[in-house]
């Protein structure tokens, strides 16, 4: 996408977003809260038409590269504007995902069901947010025994979605999906390993066991991924890549904002952890992800 044109149609999304969140029932505060928490110049807004409706759909983006609105052009139109937005976002995303609200039950359902029907991937989930100062009041992790700091570099990128793949797959997960998982991750690495400039590793015996992912965005620290190879699972392996997570993004966060991650609702162990490290539920969606050549 590119930033600067998509930011050009920033004023046709605030706009829409005045005018279709009063008709599905927001209040006037809750519209100018949206405005001022999500819909932001500095967010990428990009204007992709529906080419069986001759309108189109303004595309709010986080400035992490997930979904956060689609906005229809025509409210009465919404059904087919939406979907076609929805196939052409899947058809050159990188790793597409839209978080659904479920704290609105029928604009829920629709999405639900429109994404569940275009073939994409639907997980319960849930936000959490800790306090900025959250460190101040949480004992310092260490490196668990036999185990060291691993250096990622492009030559690595293989090992960490390895611990990626390793980490999030589910059981119904064949060869061919858990192929496919390998190669987004390996595509989102890239062939120069870029993206491991914001992971931290965890090695044993010169093997990686655990990644984490942060970044500092304008809506404050975020744990992007949190990784474990389960044959290291309760062993602070988690718990040492979190702290070290959120101690580098401390001083990134000027502005004191909350660290946020979001987790599966049925990984209890992770909640439990992040928890334990002073994280509280403040939302439950539902995570809508777009998963390339999945079979039928």
């Amino acid at each position: 996408m590119n930033n600067m044109t998509a930011n050009d149609h920033w004023e046709d999304y605030r706009g829409l977003i005045s005018q279709i969140f009063q008709i599905i029932g927001y209040s006037a505060d809750g519209i100018s809260g949206f405005l001022a928490s999500a819909a932001r110049p500095n967010h990428p807004v990009e204007r992709i038409p529906s080419p069986g409706t001759g309108e189109f759909g303004v595309v709010g983006w986080t400035d992490y590269g997930a979904m956060l609105c689609i906005v229809p052009s025509n409210w009465r139109k919404r059904y087919a504007i939406l979907r076609d937005v929805i196939l052409a976002l899947q058809s050159r995303a990188r790793r597409p995902c839209f978080d659904v609200d479920e704290d609105m039950p029928s604009h829920s359902m629709y999405y639900l069901g429109l994404l569940g029907s275009l073939g994409w991937e639907l997980k319960a989930m849930q936000r959490m947010n800790a306090p900025h100062d959250v460190l101040d009041h949480l004992a310092k992790a260490s490196l668990p025994g036999g185990c060291c700091d691993a250096t990622l570099s492009a030559g690595r990128v293989e090992e960490v979605v390895h611990v990626l793949c390793e980490a999030y797959k589910s059981p119904e997960w064949d060869e061919h999906r858990y192929d496919e998982e390998r190669r987004s991750w390996t595509k989102y690495m890239g062939t120069d390993g870029k993206e491991l400039d914001t992971f931290f590793g965890v090695e044993r015996q010169g093997r990686i066991i655990g990644v984490c992912q942060t970044a500092v965005t304008s809506d404050g620290p975020l744990i992007v991924e949190l990784a474990v190879l389960p044959e290291a699972h309760r062993r602070g392996v988690g718990r040492y890549l979190l702290y070290r997570a959120m101690e580098s993004a401390k001083t990134a966060n000027t502005q004191g904002k909350p660290y946020r991650l979001s987790v599966d609702r049925d990984n209890l162990g992770a909640i439990a952890l992040y928890a334990a490290m002073g994280y509280r539920r403040t939302q439950v969606i539902t995570r809508g992800r777009w998963v390339r050549n999945r079979p039928s």
